[in-house]
């Protein structure tokens, strides 16, 4: 496989973090979550830790000053070593050009010499800390580092980072680009390769077109799914994020395919709404309609519109079409959230819903998805159109088409 980062793709996104922030900065990456008796969850490393360094280690901590950074590497002992092996510092340095590494206890010892010294540290608060309402568990990577900060001292005033890595995160570099271009171009190719094999009938149940996804995904340099799949015949879909893969595909009825291939750490998100069989014309004029707000919606897209102005664009589109289809009158902002309840899009990268600043306009190389939608929940009718969009320097460019 190719890599795309380098060494010195890390190396310029530390440095572009130090121009923002000065002083004592502290990341933790993700921690192992138990799966059973001895055995771990898949690990997904926490993306702003894998951005200043891209290294996919559990446990470790990154420490950034005026005058220096390094790693801490977690616990380890005798049976983790026998079990998982050493880790490998020229490796780690190889990959992050970080050449300080020093092992659990060496290291906090130094961040410890560190908090002591300095009145404010800077830090990515856990969700929760920062009040948002989830559902979701967040993983104890970072509340672990914060409980062990104020250990060290109880004084110490914490700086939270997350709006400095939607400063950075937001706008892409050439390399970034070049893989998300290369995600949404296997996401693609792979839904047309799929849609095919449905209607030859070779496919007949939802799960089976994931697992159809996956394996062409995996066959062009893809780990696999950016997230779980969404294969819904368009009664589902009319549930915006229906999980179940069970059902069978209905012959002559819309199916919605919602998915991502990741590729070096980024993530496509492509929807399609395909035929399958013979189209009652209802569900066509549907089909027809979220196809041309989309077309439209793509070409309104430029810098210096926020993303609340694209998304009234996309609503005074949607609404003309739900006239048309007779689910609306003008002046009746009402049907448009029945009809469409969720934003236009949103932010693409390392995260399928990339951490962005939505308050803020859109700038050339930002990277959003276009999916304008019509779910009719009274006729069992959903259709969903998404594509992964650049943002150039006068307009936009649909990624991977």
């Amino acid at each position: 496989m190719k890599q795309y980062f380098k060494a010195e793709f890390f190396l310029n996104n530390r440095d572009k973090f130090k121009k923002k922030i000065k002083g004592l900065s502290v990341l933790s990456a993700n921690q192992l979550l138990l799966k059973s008796l001895d055995e771990s969850y898949d690990f997904i490393q926490d993306p702003n830790f894998w951005y200043l360094t891209g290294l996919d280690i559990a446990g470790a901590i990154l420490v950034i000053n005026n005058q220096e950074e390094f790693l801490i590497l977690p616990k380890t002992n005798k049976d983790i070593e026998l079990f998982d092996g050493r880790v490998n510092k020229q490796e780690l340095y190889s990959i992050s050009s970080i050449s300080d590494i020093y092992d659990y206890q060496e290291g906090f010892i130094k961040l410890k010499e560190l908090t002591l010294k300095n009145r404010q540290i800077s830090t990515l608060l856990p969700i929760n800390k920062r009040k948002l309402k989830s559902n979701l568990f967040p993983n104890p990577g970072r509340d672990l580092l914060l409980k062990k900060i104020k250990r060290f001292n109880k004084k110490i005033l914490i700086n939270d980072l997350t709006l400095t890595f939607m400063d950075l995160r937001a706008i892409k570099s050439d390399q970034e680009i070049e893989a998300l271009n290369k995600a949404s171009k296997i996401t693609i190719e792979a839904i047309n390769k799929v849609e095919k094999l449905i209607n030859q009938k070779k496919i007949k149940r939802a799960y089976q077109v994931a697992r159809e996804l996956e394996y062409f995904f995996k066959k062009s340099d893809s780990i696999g799914h950016a997230f779980s799949p969404i294969v819904a015949n368009t009664k589902d879909a009319t549930t915006i994020h229906f999980r179940d893969l069970e059902p069978k595909l209905l012959l002559n009825n819309l199916i919605v395919i919602d998915v991502g291939a990741e590729f070096n750490h980024y993530k496509a998100d492509i929807t399609r709404t395909i035929v399958f069989g013979k189209l009652p014309q209802r569900q066509e004029e549907v089909l027809r309609a979220v196809l041309r707000v989309q077309a439209k919606a793509i070409t309104m897209i430029k810098p210096g519109l926020t993303f609340r102005q694209v998304h009234e664009f996309v609503e005074k589109l949607i609404q003309a079409e739900l006239i048309q289809l007779g689910l609306s009158q003008p002046n009746d902002p009402k049907s448009i959230t029945k009809y469409f309840p969720h934003s236009f899009g949103h932010s693409l990268g390392l995260e399928t819903h990339d951490l962005i600043n939505y308050q803020k306009p859109l700038e050339e190389n930002m990277v959003i998805t276009m999916e304008p939608g019509i779910y009719i929940k009274e006729e069992g009718i959903a259709v969903r159109i998404e594509d992964d969009i650049l943002v150039t320097k006068s307009g936009s460019r649909i990624l991977g088409a």
